[in-house]
């Protein structure tokens, strides 16, 4: 039933926007209520369809990052960090907390030689491998051109996955927050000067940064790649 629930609200979604229908009747479902420490409100919990970015959104998000100035340093060196950190986020599917916890060294060449993959511990201490695609290849590659790298880490690298100004320390959860946050203001202004409908100028603009791994699942499931794949590379246990 769950399964079958979720492939109608994704029809839905989809539907929504097609612009078939003004609304999706299954999210009505997915608001639930939640008791605050001082007295009690209501939490409006979206789903992650509608928390995800269409691919139109996305792409704007990403022509934002474009337009950054990086001609010289040290725009050089914001500009191809946040791209790199978009890039990583979206083709990993992470959640936030994660790449910073991982040393480059955690994107394998495959046992079989043929391809990468991210070697990854996530939530609760599971750990699992999950494929690199050949975009994120090219992303990796870039960014550690740009730092003086070989375009390809190996097994045994500490290094961590985004560096600071100085292109040697790291950089913690709290700056790339803010780094996306900056960088989905200027997806924003590129979505309203496209004249896109206020809401998704309003929706880039107050999307959080776990936005980019529902647009990556969201984007696959609407390529209709199988359930069963999309609950391995979220690292659900529920298919929900």
């Amino acid at each position: 039933v769950e399964r079958a629930l979720g492939i109608i609200n994704n029809m839905f979604s989809y539907l929504v926007e097609a612009g078939y229908f003004d609304g999706n009747p299954l999210s009505l479902q997915r608001r639930r209520y939640a008791k605050k420490s001082m007295g009690e409100g209501i939490e409006d919990s979206l789903s992650p369809q509608e928390k995800a970015l269409s691919r139109s959104l996305w792409d704007c998000v990403l022509e934002g990052v474009e337009r950054m100035p990086h001609e010289e340093e040290p725009d050089r060196g914001r500009y191809e960090r946040t791209r790199f950190i978009l890039h990583a986020y979206y083709y990993l599917g992470a959640r936030l907390s994660e790449l910073v916890k991982h040393p480059f060294g955690s994107i394998r060449r495959k046992p079989s030689g043929s391809g990468f993959e991210w070697h990854v511990v996530g939530k609760s201490g599971h750990e699992t491998t999950l494929p690199v695609l050949p975009e994120l290849l090219e992303a990796i590659a870039q960014y550690r051109e740009y730092l003086g790298l070989s375009p390809l880490p190996s097994a045994k690298e500490v290094g961590p996955f985004f560096r600071d100004s100085s292109g040697e320390g790291e950089i913690g959860s709290r700056r790339i927050y803010d780094i996306i946050r900056m960088t989905f203001q200027r997806g924003a202004d590129v979505v309203e000067e496209y004249g896109f409908p206020d809401d998704l100028v309003a929706k880039v603009r107050e999307a959080s940064p776990h936005a980019i791994r529902h647009s990556f699942i969201t984007h696959l499931a609407n390529e209709e790649v199988p359930l069963p794949v999309l609950q391995r590379l979220a690292r659900h246990k529920d298919i929900k």
